[in-house]
């Protein structure tokens, strides 16, 4: 987002003027951050399902990335690591 020129010498402290100017958008992400924050007070084995979810999402997201097929066990990608080459 373009917040056009700031003058100094008219506003004063540059940090303060664009958290001015930009007030409304960190209101927005803050209250987006608080939602997720709801996850701080449940238990366990609530996050934990979530959790796995979320890591079976991005695994495959991260082998479309690279181009790996996610037909491993379990449709999970390999679980094997990758070796550093050696010299």
């Amino acid at each position: 987002r373009d917040i056009g020129v700031i003058d100094q010498k008219a506003t004063g402290n540059v940090r303060a003027a664009i958290d001015r100017i930009t007030s409304q958008e960190t209101l927005n992400a803050i209250a987006r951050g608080r939602t997720e924050a709801k996850a701080a007070g449940l238990t366990a084995a609530v996050v934990a399902t979530s959790s796995a979810s979320k890591a079976v999402a991005w695994r495959k997201q991260i082998a479309e990335i690279l181009g790996q097929s996610s037909n491993g066990p379990g449709g999970q990608g390999s679980s094997r690591r990758r070796a550093v080459p050696r010299v």
